[in-house]
C-alpha cells in the first residue's frame, strides 16, 4: 500500500508570468514568497530593458506540463 501512495504524489512546480509593461512581453519563471497577480516587479524584461514587469498569473504546472517543457 505505502508503493501506490508514493505513486499519487507529485511534485508541482508554481510558476509566475510576467508581463512587461512597456512593450507587452511575457516570461515565466518560479514563483517566489510573497508575490501576487498584479504586484509590480522591479526586473528587467529580457526585449527592451525596462525595469518595470507586472505578474499575470500564478500557476501550478501538472507533471505532465513539466515532462513537456
Amino acid at each position: 500500500m505505502k508503493t501506490r501512495e508514493k505513486e499519487k504524489e507529485h511534485k508541482y512546480e508554481v510558476v509566475t508570468v510576467l508581463q512587461c509593461k512597456n512593450c507587452g512581453v511575457k516570461m515565466e519563471r518560479p514563483t517566489r514568497d510573497g508575490e501576487y497577480v498584479g504586484m509590480i516587479t522591479e526586473e528587467k524584461c529580457q526585449k527592451c530593458g525596462t525595469s518595470s514587469m507586472i505578474i499575470r498569473f500564478i500557476y501550478c504546472k501538472t507533471p505532465l506540463e513539466q515532462a513537456v517543457s
